[in-house]
């Protein structure tokens, strides 16, 4: 039974439960007072109720009168675990309640109840949010089996879901300690669910982790398709299906389910434990994975936020149509910007009208979009700036269609776009538009490809404008890096363009690739229509694009696109680009004209072998280290044609060494990355090299790679990402020249105000802070410059009352710092002396951390800092031996000198005696 949804009938609210079965009288203590029964099973009954000492509603589930006295010390047993368990994913305990012989149990209220109830209500649930509850759940599994704890009855009315509509994991009852193997709250009939068991709980066989995966797939699977995988007219039928027949395929059931979601529901529902993943953690990261590689989530909302935008733009373009073909106004022989306006003038200069703009006006053209003779003004506007300091409020990018009658066409914010698409993206929006007129259909009108590359860091998008029917569409979102040239190829029976891109998530490569889409209500079928399910990092298309083909290019040829006579499209299908007066050409299948692999048709090869090369990530997640050798062993054989190009080799060396530290095999994938740098000299390879050796204790040699990488570099990998993580080693090793020659050359954008964030830094982590550190400001390249900030006036003692919420508000503005604003917040918190909220921040922090850290030194070192804070956090909450563990753990593995070693040394010389009460007050 849920434990605190809206389940069940209401019923008499005064505070004596008389409406159970005989026997069960009962009154709480005047603390609680008893709103409506929420629901009620054999073993319990679950109240509302008002917690008159807190003044906030609680659910509060009473026991049969028949508990005896074993199963209350179970239950006491049951608190004290919740207790400790506390998890912002995990349903909260606040009390065990004894009065009159009777047991009952204070808790979170879920005021929007289970997933039972909201499957009954509204059936399937859709796919995103069938993703969400994956993770949400997962999440709140590896916490539980962090601590050695198998919940054993995981199902959708023990998965309740908060006012944000977030999944919390409910019902502890039937938990399983794996180091004791005691039950706690058990029945005396079964263990379980018996529709939601896996085959080794049916046969009361021992339970692992694995157990949990299996119950969450059953649950996925009815989140899907609104039934259960296994259907009999009995249990015992139930349970021989669970054990017997192999698990269906929920496509049957769910056409849009994608095929990577599939498959992740029956790995988790294989009969044999050692079948699926292992545990949470693992399956956590793979569901990562496959999200961030295959991304059918980010694609549907591409879909969405496209007929979004058409509703909103076409409605105002029906408005501008209209008024431009009703009265006749003076037509302006000339539009110039003026700031933030643009301004319609005659032939003497005098202004006709004006439309105003959010933001400064950088670019105007003319086009005729329509074919019928009228020209109209295409203009984007945004703020350019040298300084590339977050402020809190950006004035958005803008790009507005006007009649040279001052009369809008149509209205469009690319930021506000790409945020409805992605809500947790690397970096915030702050587009800069580029617009291009050009017929795409050979109809006589022209179409707007609109190029939206961020200001300064590696993220574009791409939109086209379809006058006709006055929608802005996406077409491409290109997370891995820039677009430069974007070309139309002439006479396509459907709209293609020819690209040149740089992706940072590909070993830093330069790429040239094909992009076809279909207008909008066209039913003309698209090349490699399975392009999309392949997954190709950085390059994310939605349903009605997809890309022909993706070629990696040598990283000496692009220093910058943006020079030489451009890109040429020959009658033969080939392309011609130059840069720095180098020419280079690929043939029209993709083929650079100077490799080995000319006038063939690869295209399908390319985009295969790139997103299976990625993928070695999710293998290594799966928790069978035997599985990657083999996947590498095939991977180079079905790639050999590719790996005779030297940006293919690059790839694989790259994916294959994060692999292997991700098993956890570093000297594998040091190994690895060594052999393949010196061979291909690829900037991302001397990068990841020294990520590794960073995080193998390698400092020195992690210093002598990175500067010899930075010596070399060609791309940002090579310059900016390398003097990056250079600083971080500068600080890790407490080398303050290391640190003053890295700050020396970070990138030439508000040097001042970065350089001062990144001395911050170090001042914090050396704990030598002054008061200018607690003013640092968050600059692109610099992003958590505000988290900085706040935790420097946590460890002086400055912290504001607004700090937490300062925080909060920082994290939204600078996503590419979340980590660091919410380990601010926590510290906030702790200062103001909220320390279970502190504990709770803290170790969400450090949730999400572990497992991403294995080739990130950044985020390594980050969790080093993350864990001392918990500690701190732990200590000043009274739970000095949880403290006192973690910190000694710590002591044991971080540098001496440095703030995580010195906040665990205070704990250590701070934890109370074991004979004493209370907690402790920290700083």
């Amino acid at each position: 039974m849920g434990e605190a949804g809206n389940e069940g009938k209401q019923t008499d609210t005064r505070t004596p439960v008389v409406g159970g079965p005989a026997g069960w009288g009962f009154e709480l203590p005047p603390r609680w007072r008893l709103e409506r029964l929420l629901g009620q099973g054999g073993q319990a009954e679950v109240w509302l109720a008002m917690d008159e000492q807190l003044g906030e509603l609680v659910a509060v589930k009473i026991f049969h009168p028949a508990v005896s006295l074993a199963a209350l010390g179970r239950l006491r047993r049951e608190v004290r675990l919740g207790r400790s368990l506390q998890h912002p994913d995990l349903v909260r305990i606040y009390e065990l309640i004894e009065a009159g012989g009777r047991l009952a149990l204070a808790m979170e209220w879920l005021p929007q109840g289970s997933l039972a109830a909201k499957l009954e209500r509204d059936g399937a649930l859709a796919t995103d949010a069938v993703v969400a509850v994956a993770q949400q759940v997962l999440v709140a599994l590896e916490h539980l089996q962090a601590h050695g704890v198998v919940h054993r009855d995981i199902k959708p009315s023990n998965l309740l879901l908060d006012a944000q509509g977030r999944v919390k994991v409910g019902d502890l009852g039937l938990v399983k300690v794996q180091q004791d193997g005691e039950h706690l709250t058990q029945t005396a009939m079964a263990v379980g669910s018996p529709g939601y068991m896996s085959p080794e709980q049916i046969r009361g066989q021992e339970l692992t982790p694995a157990s949990d995966l299996y119950s969450l797939g059953v649950t996925l699977f009815q989140l899907l398709t609104g039934q259960m995988p296994f259907h009999g007219t009995s249990n015992f039928e139930v349970a021989h299906a669970h054990i017997e027949r192999p698990a269906p395929d929920p496509r049957r059931l769910r056409f849009d389910c994608p095929r990577w979601l599939a498959w992740f529901v029956r790995r988790l529902l294989e009969k044999q434990p050692r079948d699926r993943w292992p545990d949470a953690a693992t399956a956590r990261r793979v569901l990562d994975q496959r999200r961030a590689v295959a991304s059918p989530r980010f694609w549907r909302r591409l879909a969405a936020v496209s007929l979004l935008t058409v509703a909103a733009v076409a409605a105002a373009f029906v408005v501008g149509r209209r008024l431009l073909g009703g009265q006749a106004s003076p037509l302006a022989a000339d539009v110039v910007a003026d700031g933030n306006r643009l301004r319609g003038l005659d032939a003497q200069g005098r202004t006709l009208w004006s439309f105003t703009c959010d933001a400064p006006v950088q670019e105007v053209d003319r086009a005729s979009l329509f074919g019928d003779g009228t020209t109209q003004v295409v203009a984007c506007a945004y703020r350019k700036t040298g300084t590339y300091v977050r402020v809190e409020h950006e004035p958005p990018s803008e790009v507005v269609v006007l009649g040279l009658d001052g009369r809008l066409v149509s209205e469009f914010r690319p930021d506000a776009a790409a945020t409805a698409i992605d809500r947790t993206p690397i970096a915030p929006p702050l587009l800069v538009p580029t617009a291009h007129a050009v017929d795409l259909l050979g109809d006589g009108r022209r179409e707007i490809l609109l190029n939206c590359r961020h200001r300064i860091l590696g993220t574009a998008y791409l939109f086209v404008f379809w006058p006709r029917i006055g929608r802005w569409e996406m077409v491409l979102a290109h997370p891995g890096g820039w677009l430069f040239q974007v070309e139309p190829v002439p006479n396509s029976r459907i709209p293609r363009v020819h690209f040149l891109a740089f992706n940072g998530l590909l070993a830093s490569s330069p790429v040239i690739a094909e992009l076809a889409f279909a207008p909008p209500g066209s039913r003309a079928r698209l090349a490699f229509p399975d392009a999309n399910d392949q997954g190709i990092a950085g390059a994310i298309t939605p349903g009605g694009s997809t890309l022909s083909w993706y070629t990696l290019l040598e990283q000496e040829a692009p220093g910058s696109f943006d020079t030489g006579p451009g890109f040429v499209l020959e009658p033969d299908g080939s392309s011609t680009f130059s840069v720095h007066g180098t020419r280079y050409t690929v043939d029209r299948w993709g083929n650079p004209s100077t490799g080995p692999n000319l006038g063939r048709d690869l295209r399908a090869l390319r985009i295969a072998v790139t997103a299976r090369t990625v993928d070695l990530l999710a293998v290594a997640n799966s928790g069978d280290r035997t599985l990657l050798p083999d996947r590498e062993r095939s991977l180079t054989e079905d790639a050999a044609p590719l790996l005779a190009e030297r940006p293919y080799r690059a790839l694989l060396a790259l994916y294959s060494g994060r692999a292997h530290a991700e098993i956890g095999d570093l000297p594998g994938g040091m190994e690895r990355l060594r052999a393949g740098w010196e061979a291909t000299g690829n900037d991302s390879l001397g990068l990841a090299l020294g990520h590794l050796q960073a995080i193998a204790g390698d400092l020195t040699g992690a210093e002598a790679t990175l500067r010899r990488n930075r010596a070399r570099g060609v791309t940002p990998a090579g310059h900016f990402r390398t003097t990056q993580l250079l600083t971080r080693v500068a600080i890790e090793l407490h080398d303050r020249d290391t640190l003053r020659d890295a700050i020396a050359d970070w990138p030439a954008v508000e040097p001042a105000g970065a350089q001062a964030e990144l001395r911050a830094r170090a001042d914090l982590w050396w704990n030598d802070l002054h008061d200018e550190d607690c003013e640092a400001r968050s600059f692109d390249t610099a992003p958590d410059g505000e988290a900085i900030a706040c935790l420097a006036r946590w460890r002086l003692g400055k912290t504001r009352p607004t700090d937490p919420d300062a925080m909060a508000d920082a994290a939204k503005r600078n996503p590419d710092a979340t980590m660091e604003c919410n380990l601010a917040r926590a510290m906030a918190l702790l200062a103001l002396g909220r320390t279970s909220e502190a504990v709770q921040a803290t170790l969400s922090v450090v949730t999400y951390l572990k497992p991403r850290c294995a080739y990130d030194f950044m985020l390594y070192q980050l969790l080093g800092l993350a864990r001392a804070c918990n500690a701190k956090a732990l200590l000043a909450a009274g739970r000095r031996d949880e403290a006192a563990q973690e910190a000694a753990r710590l002591l044991a593995s971080l540098r001496p000198g440095l703030l995580p070693a010195i906040l665990a040394g205070e704990v250590v010389r701070d934890a109370p005696p074991q004979n004493r009460e209370g907690g402790a007050t920290l700083r």
